[in-house]
């Protein structure tokens, strides 16, 4: 599957710089060590090194596709473009960095959505401002949950031109090792050449 790509690059590169147990950091039992404490800036040190893993494993992702990959991070309602590495081939898309996009008319959107329950979607649905920003944006509740369902067995969402008219792009979720996903990316190109056949090859 896509998310297995950068899941891969994430892990050799968490095998490349070592644990905390590896690094000294910790006892064997998985405890700070006596010259390590814990602190609230050490949780924000790791949490800025987990953002820097995925940020540089998007951009392999890229070089291996060929198409421009997007990385985002769960913000409410919405995702937060946390990086963008645009394909040389691309067509210049709207997003950028730093820019925010509803999870109900995105591929990234979708795939985080896919992992919450059912409640949670329904819940972030109404209190979503809905609009068709395009004629393929998906409105309706029911048809939205067929399609969630949809990407939870495919294990990617799809935005088949709902955000922005001649793009398509398949997206995945990165789960933490909490089980929450708050990250996900995509692979986004024309939708003259973001056809089954490319998508499948990107999703296989």
């Amino acid at each position: 599957m896509i998310s297995h790509k950068l899941a891969d690059i994430e892990k050799v590169r968490h095998q490349k710089h070592g644990t905390k147990e590896e690094n000294g950091d910790t006892d064997a039992e998985g405890k700070p060590s006596p010259v390590h404490r814990q602190t609230d800036s050490d949780d924000d040190a790791q949490a800025d090194d987990a953002a820097c893993n995925k940020i540089q494993g998007a951009h392999q992702l890229a070089a291996i596709t060929g198409e421009t990959v997007h990385l985002v991070q769960l913000d409410g309602i919405h995702a937060v473009y946390i990086e963008k590495v645009e394909s040389e081939n691309s067509v210049r898309l709207v997003s950028m960095v730093g820019k925010s996009i509803p999870l109900y008319c995105s591929g990234v959107g979708k795939a985080l959505l896919a992992d919450m329950p059912d409640e949670t979607i329904r819940q972030i649905w109404n209190q979503s401002d809905r609009k068709k920003l395009t004629d393929h944006t998906i409105t309706d509740f029911t048809a939205f949950m067929e399609e969630i369902q949809a990407t939870r067995i495919r294990g990617y969402a799809m935005d088949n031109e709902e955000n922005e008219l001649g793009v398509r792009c398949i997206a995945a979720s990165l789960k933490e090792p909490d089980g929450i996903s708050r990250y996900a990316f995509s692979v986004s190109a024309p939708i003259h050449r973001m056809d089954e056949e490319h998508m499948k090859k990107i999703a296989s």
